[in-house]
């Protein structure tokens, strides 16, 4: 084969990698910024609900305008409800993006929200695929002793062959 064009095929190949390595370090970044903003917005509120209410809106007006509308009031309480969610489980919830987390985060049963998370991460689900699942209740179709304690996986989790075939198979009654 041409030497130049395999040189041309690895220079490309190397670029797309790097954009990708480039794109995950800035989703984690992403993650890290909005996480340690709900721990902010959670001590600056602490237990006084109502003031927490106004102080967030607050929040959201003066951050909206100065960085734009990622910052707005939804967005900064769905950052505080990441903290509050995640903050003793510093590392799986980093392996999902913004998002994954914004569909999963109003899961208020933690075994439901693992499950999905669990889900999301053991078969690198994209965010349709993930609002899909949860739409066709895949959890509630699992037996009771099979949503027992659910926990989310950890650091040391590798997948085997079998966690990498997506069942096919899915019934939908629409």
């Amino acid at each position: 084969m041409d030497k130049n064009l395999n040189n041309i095929k690895k220079l490309i190949e190397n670029e797309i990698v790097f954009q990708t390595k480039t794109n995950v370090i800035k989703e984690r970044n992403r993650l890290n910024t909005y996480f340690n903003i709900g721990k902010e917005i959670t001590l600056a509120i602490g237990k006084k609900s109502n003031y927490g209410e106004s102080l967030l809106k607050k929040y959201s007006i003066e951050l909206t305008r100065l960085y734009g509308k990622g910052y707005d009031y939804t967005n900064l309480n769905k950052m505080r409800q990441l903290y509050l969610t995640f903050q003793n489980v510093a590392t799986v919830w980093r392996e999902l993006s913004w998002s994954h987390l914004r569909i999963i985060l109003p899961i208020k049963e933690e075994s439901k929200r693992n499950y999905y998370i669990n889900l999301a991460i053991q078969n690198t689900l994209t965010v349709r695929e993930l609002r899909n699942e949860i739409k066709n209740n895949s959890y509630e179709r699992l037996t009771s002793k099979e949503k027992e304690n659910i926990k989310l996986i950890d650091d040391s989790y590798t997948p085997n062959i079998l966690d990498m075939i997506k069942d096919p198979i899915i019934i939908n009654c629409n």
